[in-house]
């Protein structure tokens, strides 16, 4: 059991007393230790935003947000098996270095006009820039573990340093007309966004040496004094377009929404193998007038209920190299969604149903000729078709006054329909479930209850989230989490009607569960065990 300290600050206030001018500033500090050894967060967290009515109708706002966040003990997850099998090991170990740590911060300066011309039209313009900055060490277990001798993995790691700068500008209209005796909406705008993003990377000298995950202290190497230079790379993309969004009154009950957007977008990808030395292009894409259209169709039945239907076009640019350095295809495809939905009591009770079915294609996959090791750029193939379909079924609200819930269930199933080898061959992937680490079923239950008693002053939650099996295959190799529930519970007190406490215990049974599996090697990752958690907020 340990403390996390975590404390919160929230001000707002208006500068003048017509209130024409007002600010906000919020403050987050958090401590906290994780569930495995040597696992620590510190993080800071602020920001301020201004407001002024520079007119009756006219609202200029500026927010400017500063985080800085340092990670001791970077885990990477841990390894299995080599027959798939999980290890028999607290789940507090770690497999990696205590000197592994991860450090970012970044800046976010946003600024927007907005303006109302009467009646139920407005403008906006919006201008944000982020400049964030983090480096990375780490060193952790990589490699299977054979279950006759208990070992196998060597340490492995490397340090990066990574660069981030993004500037987006966003502006539309919207408002309402009047056409053949019907009310119809109508929005336009336009974007841009320009991305830069820089990783150098850099070998760490005196690892690779076995790690004995059975022991206390699997890893006693000490950090490097020294690491060479193992690479650059830097990619500049930008992309820009205008779009809208018509939605059409046909008749009392139903309305036509139809829209698109056009879109421009080139990037660049370039590598510098030493320091000082050449960069060498390695990655050059551009997209001119691409239209992805939008559509659908929204029916009151009456009484509380809608039906609805819609297709969106799929065209997504990729990031991914192949071997050789060229960028991907960009991923097609489509989205097509149709459902009802209900609302009671004014709103304070809502219920969906929901089925879908999204196709894509051009999905990066890594190629099979040229495996991705940890640590290095790895190689992919635009080659694959995919499909995720299912429905969705959701109820939250206000059942009765002080009771709430929030209700929710999932079915999701995918599938390769194409999975292609190199030479066109088709893989032991093809007609198999391309996300197979996705649960097939998945409920969250979450209620809330004010009891008729100390003047409602009493608060009882109460949740579980539960989902079905899933796994991941390497080879002929399946490791599997089987289904599992977490249940989480809530109470909380109102002292005054400006203090509160609450207490919550999550993962109330300490279930021990993998969140995910990746392979053998590493990337397994354990769920958090049980936690309580007690908060105190006071308002002013």
């Amino acid at each position: 059991m340990h403390a996390d300290p975590q404390a919160e600050g929230d001000i707002s206030v208006p500068l003048v007393a017509s209130g024409d001018l007002r600010a906000r500033l919020v403050g987050i500090f958090e401590d906290r230790d994780y569930f495995y050894d040597e696992g620590h967060r510190r993080k800071y967290l602020a920001y301020g935003t201004i407001e002024w009515n520079l007119a009756p109708r006219t609202v200029v706002a500026a927010t400017i947000k500063w985080q800085d966040v340092a990670d001791d003990g970077t885990l990477m997850g841990v390894p299995r098996y080599t027959d798939g099998g999980e290890l028999p090991i607290p789940r507090s170990r770690y497999p990696g270095a205590p000197w592994s740590s991860r450090n970012w911060n970044n800046v976010q300066m946003f600024a927007e006009l907005r303006h109302e011309f009467g009646g139920d039209w407005e403008a906006k313009v919006a201008v944000s820039r982020i400049s964030g900055d983090s480096d990375m060490t780490y060193a952790s277990a990589m490699g299977a573990v054979d279950r006759a001798t208990g070992m196998g993995p060597i340490l492995y790691g490397g340090a990066y340093d990574f660069r981030n700068r993004e500037t987006d500008l966003d502006g539309y209209v919207s408002g309402g007309f009047d056409l053949l005796g019907r009310r119809h909406q109508i929005l336009a705008g336009a974007n841009y966004w320009d991305g830069h993003t820089r990783q150098i990377s850099y070998n760490l000298p005196g690892l690779m040496q076995p790690v004995d995950l059975f022991s206390d202290t699997p890893v006693t190497t000490p950090e490097p004094t020294t690491q060479s230079w193992g690479g650059e790379q830097t990619t500049d993309t930008t992309q820009y377009g205008g779009y809208a969004v018509l939605r059409l009154s046909l008749a009392e009950p139903l309305t036509l929404i139809a829209g698109g957007r056009l879109s421009w977008w080139r990037t660049e990808t370039v590598r510098r193998a030493t320091i000082g030395g050449p960069q060498t292009p390695t990655g050059k894409y551009r997209i001119n007038r691409e239209f992805t259209p939008y559509g659908g169709l929204v029916w009151k039945v009456g009484g509380p209920f809608s039906l609805y239907a819609s297709y969106a076009s799929i065209f997504t640019p990729q990031n991914n190299l192949t071997y050789d350095g060229e960028v991907l295809d960009p991923m097609t495809g489509s989205n097509i969604e149709a459902g009802i939905k209900g609302e009671w009591f004014g709103g304070k009770l809502n219920a969906s149903l929901a089925a879908f079915r999204i196709r894509q294609n051009n999905r990066a996959q890594l190629d099979p000729d040229h495996p991705c090791m940890p640590g290095s750029v790895c190689a992919y193939i635009a080659d694959g078709k995919v499909e995720s379909k299912g429905f969705d079924a959701e109820v939250q609200g206000d059942l009765t006054e002080g009771w709430s819930i929030q209700a929710g269930y999932t079915y999701v199933d995918t599938e390769n329909l194409r999975d292609r080898t190199a030479t066109g061959v088709p893989s032991g992937n093809e007609g198999q479930p391309f996300s197979s680490f996705t649960p097939k079923h998945m409920v969250k239950l979450w209620t809330h209850y004010r009891p008729p008693v100390l003047d409602g002053k009493l608060g009882l939650g109460a949740g579980v989230n539960w989902q079905s099996s899933f796994y991941s295959q390497q080879g002929a190799v399946r490791m599997t989490q089987g289904s599992y529930a977490v249940v989480n519970l809530r109470a909380d007190y109102a002292i005054t009607p400006r203090i509160d406490v609450g207490l919550n215990a999550n993962n109330l049974f300490d279930k021990r569960y993998f969140a995910s599996i990746g392979g053998t090697s590493w990337n397994n990752w354990y769920g958090e065990p049980r936690s309580v958690m007690a908060t105190l907020r006071a308002r002013y």
